[in-house]
């Protein structure tokens, strides 16, 4: 812990394959009345590592008045909306 804090508390080890990019699935879909999907979250990494993050992000929906999404990744139309189809 020590050389840690001496080293300035860095975040990465040196030579650790940096995140290269996230991948959300899917990428776009349509979710009838009384359906609902569920997204996942990948972490891609530098050396070409995968790892799922889904159970550690945080979702929110860009449009809350038309669909809803929980902590879960589990997205579905709101339930006025539903009854209005």
């Amino acid at each position: 812990m020590r050389r840690w804090i001496e080293q300035g508390l860095p975040r990465r080890l040196a030579g650790e394959p940096a995140l290269q990019r996230v991948e959300v699935l899917p990428g776009s879909c349509v979710v009838k009345s009384g359906e609902a999907g569920t997204l996942r979250v990948t972490a891609v990494y530098t050396d070409g590592s995968q790892r799922d993050v889904t159970g550690r992000t945080i979702f929110q929906s860009s449009d809350s008045p038309i669909a809803a999404i929980d902590a879960a990744a589990v997205f579905r139309p709101v339930p006025w909306l539903a009854k209005q189809r």
